[in-house]
């Protein structure tokens, strides 16, 4: 099985406390990050499937995910993960329902998985770690809102904020998978690259 190194796991524990405002002692964050397995995705590898029950919690160590769904007839992006990032189907999670997003690797990407069996002892055994739970479902519902006031506006202005707020995706992401996001043609996408903004 592959576990993170010691240079990782501090690493992913700085990302981490960097995603939520309660911050969980090292011994219980390391307890936590000591029952994962890591594992390395392709770009295009899917995490989490539509339509699948999964309830195990992964944490990305790096690269990136995108989380899309079937809008009609075409993928929607519905936003990106990051390096520190805890993804998790809600649906499957505490419904044990099919997942309602596709969560899937953009470029390479490294993440964690703990098992939702051992996710639920460690919320039930430490009172701090359920606190940080509770921090992190906030943080998530608040990136959430803040994603749909920051990416609104004409297509032009979606873009413009695009590149101020996550410039870091663009040059690893396909172009289609952000003109998904943006809510436009990835040829639209390409005149809006091309213009001097």
């Amino acid at each position: 099985m592959n576990r993170l190194t010691q240079s990782e796991k501090e690493s992913l524990k700085q990302l981490l406390r960097l995603e939520c405002t309660f911050t969980l002692s090292d011994e219980v964050m390391d307890a936590l990050l000591d029952t994962g397995v890591t594992r390395r995705l392709a770009r295009g590898e899917a995490i989490i499937k539509a339509g699948d029950i999964d309830g195990n919690i992964y944490f990305i160590i790096d690269g990136i995910a995108r989380h899309w769904y079937w809008n009609g007839n075409r993928e929607k992006t519905a936003f990106f993960s990051q390096a520190g990032t805890m993804l998790i189907s809600y649906h499957s999670y505490y419904f044990n329902k099919g997942s309602f997003y596709s969560i899937e690797a953009c470029c390479p990407t490294r993440i964690l998985c703990v098992k939702k069996d051992i996710y639920d002892r460690f919320v039930n055994e430490y009172h701090d770690f359920s606190n940080w739970c509770l921090s992190m479902a906030q943080c998530q519902i608040f990136f959430f809102e803040m994603k749909n006031r920051i990416i609104a506006g004409t297509a032009k202005e979606r873009y413009i904020s695009f590149l101020k707020n996550r410039p870091d995706i663009l040059n690893q992401v396909q172009l289609k998978s952000i003109a998904s996001y943006l809510d436009v043609t990835p040829q639209y996408l390409s005149k809006l690259r091309k213009m001097k903004l």
